[in-house]
């Protein structure tokens, strides 16, 4: 049995009953955040309906005006640039091209057993 009385126990400094209290409202707040959060959730659900033509294109409407808000100019192409890529990409699937022969060449030559 625990019979210590109030003045029995040793005396809480500032921090520590700062402590205390902070950390039994961070609890209250977080529980009544729980249930807010639930309920809303548990709300939503049961009047949750799948959207009607209207608003599918409403929001069809809404994200193109977004994308047009967010729309720039097309910088111009540079030909030069534009060839010279061109020119890299073909080189680099000639070489491709090259390594993997010489691996079906190499894997051909191998003794089969």
């Amino acid at each position: 049995m625990n019979t210590q009385t109030a003045t029995d126990r040793p005396a809480l400094t500032d921090s520590q009953a700062l402590d205390n209290s902070t950390a039994s409202a961070n609890a209250r707040a977080s529980q009544s955040l729980r249930t807010a959060t639930s309920e809303r959730t548990d709300a939503l659900r049961r009047n949750a309906h799948p959207p009607s033509t209207l608003d599918r294109l409403a929001m069809r409407v809404g994200l193109a005006l977004i994308l047009w808000s967010r729309h720039r100019t097309r910088p111009q192409v540079d030909r030069d640039e534009q060839w010279s890529r061109e020119a890299h990409h073909n080189r680099l699937e000639r070489e491709r091209r090259a390594r993997e022969q010489a691996w079906l060449v190499a894997v051909d030559s191998l003794a089969r057993r």
